[in-house]
C-alpha cells in the first residue's frame, strides 16, 4: 500500500501532534466533492462547544459512535446493516497511511487543501494541520471501517462540522469502498447523528446532470434517514446548483 520510507515520515509528522486526536477531540472538515456533502465554501464554520470526549468515552444508549445500542427504527434498515461489517470510528495515527494511498489513488481530486502534486510529508502535514485546527473550532472526524476479508479497513474519512442542533458530514470515500460499504456507513452515519442533531447535507450538481453522489443520497432516502429539500440554482456559480437534503425523525 505504501512504502516504509513513507511511513517512517507519516509517523515522524503525526505521532507528536496527534496523540490527542484518539483522546476523543472532534476534527476537520476536508473539501471535497466525492460522496456525502459538498465543498462548503460559502458556509461559516461553527465555534460550537465539543462534546465529543464525552460521548466517546461514555458507555450511554445517547453516544454517537456507540454503534450496539443505535437500533435502527426500520426493518429495512436493519436488514441492511444486520451484516455488522462496517464501523466507524475517531480518527487516530493509524489510519493516516489509508489517507495517504487513498489520495495517490485520486479520491482527494478536487479538494483545494490536497493539490495533486503533494508528496507524503506535505500530505501529512496538511491533513494533520486540518485535523488540529479543526478539533480547536469543536468538530470532529471519523474514519469508517468495513470488513475486507479477515479485517476492518478504512474505506471512508468523514468529517462532521457541528453547529447549534445541527451537524453537517463530509466525506471522502478510499477507493476500496464497495457499494455495499457506502450504503451500510452511509445509513450507520446518519442514524448515529440524527439522534442527537438536525443533519444538513448539500452537493454539486451541474444543471441537467444527476451525479452520483445525487442519487446516493436519493437512495438513502429510501430507508427513512434523509429527505430532499430542494435545490438552490447557480449557488456555486452559473448553471452549477446545490441539492439541499435533510435528516429525517430521530
Amino acid at each position: 500500500m505504501i512504502t516504509p520510507s513513507e511511513k517512517t515520515q507519516i509517523d515522524t509528522i503525526v505521532k507528536p501532534g496527534l496523540d490527542h486526536v484518539t483522546s476523543g477531540q472532534r476534527a476537520p472538515k476536508f473539501e471535497s466533492t466525492n460522496g456525502i456533502g459538498a465543498p462548503p465554501d460559502k458556509r461559516a464554520i461553527s465555534n460550537s462547544k465539543s462534546n465529543f470526549q464525552e460521548m466517546k468515552t461514555s458507555t450511554s444508549k445517547k453516544s454517537v459512535w456507540n454503534s450496539t445500542s443505535q437500533k435502527p427504527n426500520s426493518l429495512r434498515r436493519s436488514r441492511v446493516l444486520k451484516r455488522g461489517g462496517v464501523d466507524l470510528v475517531p480518527l487516530s495515527e493509524k489510519h493516516f497511511p489509508y489517507a495517504w494511498a487513498a489520495y495517490r489513488r485520486g479520491s482527494f481530486d478536487g479538494s483545494p487543501l490536497f493539490p495533486a502534486d503533494m508528496d507524503v510529508a506535505e500530505f501529512t502535514a496538511k491533513l494533520a494541520g486540518q485535523t488540529m485546527e479543526m478539533m480547536r473550532a469543536g468538530h470532529e472526524v471519523a474514519i469508517g471501517l468495513a470488513r475486507k476479508g479477515e479485517e476492518l479497513i478504512p474505506v471512508l474519512l468523514v468529517s462532521i462540522e457541528y453547529g447549534d442542533a445541527v451537524a453537517t458530514p463530509h466525506a471522502v470515500w478510499f477507493p476500496e469502498a464497495s457499494p455495499r460499504n457506502r450504503l451500510e456507513l452511509g445509513l450507520k452515519l446518519f442514524i448515529s447523528l440524527k439522534k442527537q442533531h438536525l443533519v444538513l447535507t448539500n452537493i454539486v450538481s451541474r444543471k441537467g446532470e444527476k451525479s452520483a453522489d445525487v442519487k446516493f443520497q436519493e437512495h438513502l432516502c429510501k430507508y427513512g434517514v434523509l429527505r430532499r429539500v430542494g435545490t438552490i440554482r447557480d449557488y456555486y456559480g452559473a448553471d452549477v446548483n446545490s441539492v439541499l437534503f435533510q435528516s429525517v425523525g430521530n
